[in-house]
């Protein structure tokens, strides 16, 4: 059924767009930016609408769509005119929708963190831009997945007699599944939280599992007293068999739990996978029949089931400020923070991260000796805080494991110093909402081709540890207590301030022009110890740090010099520990108390300016590194690793 002529079409039958789809690009809702490649066309399911609302160009409607019913970053489309009239009128929730043609437009600040930066708009119409809605949910229009004839066949010729171990399974299909009884199942995860304990001695694993005859899905919480015997998921459309499921009835709704014996296997659901059962049982069968099986879901939920994670599983160097992702990595290390609630894993994935993170304030406990050369100042690594019910799970990973870290959140570190480079927390917070936990990837799983892709560039990594070019690869990590600096080649200012590439270290041989503030007890600035928060001269404690116990404050350096060589003059920022190695252990607090101190600071520092009564100034060498300032974008320069030693 149409609208009006040229604005939409109703439809009841997915078939009815072949045509349409055939000269448009198919683009996700979590990938449309305004340069996306057109023409185009944006397929999603309806989270969300609005009431319609008027404004000085007319009515408007806003919707919120995602990729799929699990999704958790949603899109917002704005419908105007003669497409929120028809909108308002035939658009309902989980309706799924093609937009073809839109406007891309940017959203304003502020979002939440589960909506695009980016949004639609339907409005003025024209040729190309189209609306298509339909009610149907998922309709298969290919191969539908039914457990092979010949085990239902086998089964029924079977003598009458008590079951052997090794009597073949009945497999039922969800929709036929009935509460109070038990069953064997195959299914399609469309959503998992990783184990977890219970409050009592057991672990807790939940799934969510579709097939081609209920795509809904069934909900299922599997309990266990050992953790290996729940379901090694890792990912979203993983192909799951359950045996001896138990249904019931929870909160009205039908739900499956572990029956007497109850066991499961999970398989990678993508085509071209390696078949490869998961699982902690050492006694299961798996035969020609399981992967004939498993071939036949996987094809139809290719086709029929969009397997996009809740959070987009990405590398190291692809984390940017305030996303959530999953990843997957080799643990280095861990270690408890002070506050206690929280423990640190040091991870890494054999590429480099683009922006500065927050490291721990304490050294690993437990690490992996060949891994431990990547510190926390490097480019390679990253240290996740597992907070609160993830921090018991993460102290008891074994240093060298490859884990799934499940939604975590590169949150922006409030706890920055005056000029300080923009830096984020990698942090797994607590709970288990929207599938966040750790899952260790086990020895079964080594053949998945994803797997093999991350040992091989961590392997490269370590590699490249030991070339000729590690002394400035360490530089960068700031391992420079180790090391002879003369390695680093020597860059002068002009070259420092020309360098378009950001963030590099340098060493430099210039002199040191001036210092400010010029009162040396001025340099020295209050913070929270636990949350990094600057704080007014006259505070006792950090009101806004979340860690009572532990909010106290710190003193702490935070000055600048202007540096000069033959070729320009160059201004540097020294700032907590590198200003306390520059000032060779001059305490902050002595200082601060102390005017005799202070006194001999002034005069250590005046000694290392140019003099005017001097033709040969004051040769020093710094170890000088670029970064972007957090607000401004602006390139900017800071110490680091230099100490002012007496001779």
């Amino acid at each position: 059924m149409a609208a009006a002529a040229g604005l939409a079409v109703f439809s009841f039958d997915e078939s009815d767009l072949d045509d349409a789809v055939e000269s448009y690009n198919l683009v996700k809702a979590r990938n449309v930016r305004p340069d996306s490649e057109r023409p185009f066309y944006v397929k999603g399911i309806v989270r969300k609408r609005y009431p319609v609302f008027k404004t000085a160009k007319g009515n408007q409607m806003k919707v919120l769509i995602s990729d799929g019913e699990n999704n958790y970053l949603k899109l917002i489309v704005f419908f105007r005119g003669d497409y929120c009239d028809f909108v308002s009128e035939k658009l309902e929730e989980k309706d799924h929708v093609l937009l073809f043609d839109p406007k891309v437009s940017m959203c304003p600040r502020g979002l939440p963190p589960d909506q695009h930066s980016f949004q639609l708009i339907m409005e003025e119409v024209i040729d190309s831009r189209k609306l298509f809605v339909t009610k149907v949910r998922k309709r298969s229009k290919s191969v539908a997945f039914e457990p092979d004839e010949s085990l239902v066949a086998m089964a029924a010729a079977a003598p009458k007699e008590p079951p052997k171990k090794n009597t073949k399974e009945i497999y039922t299909r969800l929709r036929n599944l009935e509460a109070g009884k038990i069953y064997s199942v195959y299914g399609v995860v469309t959503f998992f939280k990783p184990p977890r304990q219970t409050r009592g001695e057991g672990m807790c694993s939940f799934v969510k599992i579709i097939d081609s005859s209920d795509s809904l899905g069934l909900k299922c919480s599997l309990y266990h007293k050992d953790e290996r015997m729940l379901p090694h998921v890792y990912r979203i459309g993983d192909i799951i068999r359950i045996h001896r499921l138990k249904m019931g009835i929870f909160e009205g709704e039908l739900q499956g739990s572990y029956g007497p014996g109850g066991s499961s296997i999970v398989v990678d659901g993508r085509l071209g996978e390696p078949i490869k059962p998961r699982t902690g049982s050492s006694t299961y069968t798996f035969d020609k029949l399981d992967e004939d099986n498993i071939q036949k879901l996987r094809l139809w939920a290719s086709i029929n089931f969009d397997d996009s994670p809740v959070y987009e599983r990405v590398t190291i160097d692809s984390v940017r400020p305030g996303n959530y992702f999953d990843l997957l990595c080799q643990v280095i290390g861990s270690c408890p923070t002070k506050a206690g609630n929280c423990t640190v894993l040091r991870v890494l994935d054999g590429t480099k991260r683009k922006i500065s993170c927050k490291c721990a304030d304490v050294p690993l406990q437990k690490f992996d000796v060949n891994l431990l050369s990547y510190t926390t100042s490097n480019q390679v690594s990253i240290d996740v805080f597992c907070y609160d019910d993830h921090a018991s799970t993460a102290m008891e990973i074994q240093p060298g494991s490859y884990v799934v870290l499940h939604n975590c959140h590169a949150l922006p570190y409030r706890g920055l110093v005056s000029g300080e480079e923009e830096k984020v927390e990698i942090c797994l917070h607590k709970g288990s909402s929207h599938g966040r936990g750790i899952t260790v990837v086990t020895v079964d799983d080594h053949g998945s081709k994803e797997l093999k892709k991350v040992e091989r560039k961590i392997r490269d990594a370590l590699k490249e540890n030991y070339t000729p070019s590690a002394i400035r690869t360490r530089l960068e990590r700031g391992e420079l207590k180790q090391l002879d600096l003369k390695q680093l080649d020597l860059s002068s200012i002009r070259d420092i301030s020309q360098d378009l590439e950001v963030p590099k270290i340098y060493r430099v041989v210039a002199s040191i022009v001036s210092y400010s503030p010029r009162n040396v007890q001025n340099m020295i600035q209050r913070t929270c110890s636990s949350c990094g928060r600057g704080l007014d001269s006259g505070a006792k404690t950090c009101t806004f740090c979340q860690h009572a116990k532990s909010r106290r404050v710190e003193l702490i350096y935070v000055f600048k010099l202007k540096l000069r060589d033959a070729t320009g003059d160059l201004n540097v920022i020294l700032f907590k520990e590198d200003a306390l190695a520059f000032l060779d252990d001059f305490l902050p607090e002595i200082v601060f108390s102390s005017s005799d101190r202070a006194a001999q600071l002034r005069a250590k520092l005046d000694s290392l300016l140019i003099r005017k009564s001097s033709n040969v100034p004051p040769l020093l060498e710094f170890i000088v590194k670029s970064y972007r300032h957090a607000r401004t974008g602006e390139t900017m320069y800071r110490v680091t690793g230099t100490r002012l030693e007496d001779e």
